[in-house]
């Protein structure tokens, strides 16, 4: 009876779940962060007070209209 019960409770979850397309054309607007950034500096923790430190190289972030 629990083997009917688990495998019905099973099947009701599995077809009430359907998929999602899922897309990665996420439109930009004008006012979002478009254009070149230089990582300066970052929020570090040593396992005691938070603060912020400078980076000597950090990454180049570019973020183009295009979404890439």
């Amino acid at each position: 009876m629990a083997i009917k019960f688990s495998i019905s409770i099973f099947l009701l979850l599995l077809l009430g779940c359907e998929s999602e397309d899922i897309t990665n054309d996420i439109p930009i607007d004008d006012t979002s962060v478009l254009g070149e950034w230089l990582l300066k500096e970052t929020y570090i923790s040593s396992g005691g007070a938070t603060e912020w430190q400078d980076v000597n190289q950090g990454f180049r972030y570019i973020f183009n209209n295009d979404g890439s």
